[in-house]
């Protein structure tokens, strides 16, 4: 678990577009081979936690092919299945959200026989962006209501409760007390 704050590698990212074809070939990117042929895979840059390409097909669009890091999601099931879950519900509330592209298999990931590594693809959701942060008042505000509806289309989901992924994760008295004994241990030596 990494909800001790200790940064964790994420799994190594496959350059080889040979490899990266492969991978990608084991999931359902489209009717015919010839339209869900991979051309082009552009490396995301922004992220942390896990490996993401961009996988651009022959006539089948394009799709975010992510490697899922273990390190910090050692339940690649449970993750797999609390996403379903919630944006099935989001879908049926007609709201715009994550489309998971299903492995050959039907199941929503992969994981690498050889390396153990966890793989899933979504659809790429055309003209979205990612940022790091707000860049004004404005942005933060958008943000907010976003989240504002996303919680609150979530508020009538039906159970069971979703797994916990991350232990403590959202525990806010845990987290600050964690952090107030980070303080008072000083390891670094950077509290005045």
């Amino acid at each position: 678990s990494s909800s001790s704050g200790a940064a964790q590698p994420a799994p190594t990212l496959r350059s080889d577009p040979k490899a990266l074809a492969a991978l990608a070939g084991r999931f359902d990117l489209g009717a015919s081979a010839s339209a869900c042929a991979p051309i082009r895979f552009d490396p995301v840059e922004i992220g942390h936690i896990n490996q993401s390409v961009i996988v651009t097909t022959a006539g089948a669009g394009r799709f975010f092919l992510q490697g899922i890091n273990r390190a910090v999601f050692p339940d690649i099931a449970a993750l797999m299945e609390n996403l379903a879950r919630v944006t099935d519900h989001l879908q049926s509330k007609g709201l715009t959200t994550l489309e998971i592209v299903p492995a050959r298999t039907g199941e929503p990931f992969i994981c690498d026989p050889g390396s153990g590594e966890g793989w899933r693809v979504f659809r790429f959701v055309e003209g979205s962006t990612s940022i790091r942060g707000s860049s004004s008042p404005g942005q933060a505000e958008q943000a907010a209501a976003a989240f504002g509806q996303f919680a609150g289309a979530l508020a009538d989901l039906p159970g069971p409760r979703l797994h916990t992924i991350i232990p403590d994760f959202h525990n806010t008295p845990q987290r600050l007390a964690n952090f107030l004994a980070a303080v008072d241990h000083d390891a670094a030596g950077r509290v005045a």
